[in-house]
């Protein structure tokens, strides 16, 4: 069983009424390593839809005004290999600011 530190910013913070989580979470399923996106629905499913919708599109997709980092790592520019959870490992979720 893996604990990942989840630190949540924002309206993500403000849904689980923390600013931090520990998710507990199988290291493997079925022969196959836990990703970044087997926490993502992890926390969706505890949280519920409000938290579904912030972290995705209508299609399923991580929805692109969410920023998820995995040890400091974007999501979005680091490898396969990469969001594959490690003990140890600290994740961030946040959005992206819009204003002007």
């Amino acid at each position: 069983m893996l604990e990942i530190k989840v630190r949540l910013i924002g309206l993500y913070r403000k849904i689980a009424n923390s600013p931090e989580i520990v998710v507990e979470i199988e290291e493997e399923t079925l022969g196959k390593p836990t990703t970044i996106y087997d926490l993502l629905k992890k926390i969706s499913s505890y949280y519920g839809e409000e938290m579904e919708s912030l972290l995705y599109t209508e299609t399923g997709e991580v929805d692109d005004w969410s920023r998820i980092m995995i040890n400091g790592k974007d999501i979005r520019f680091i490898e396969e290999s990469e969001k594959i959870l490690k003990p140890g490992d600290f994740v961030h979720i946040f959005s992206m600011a819009a204003g002007g």
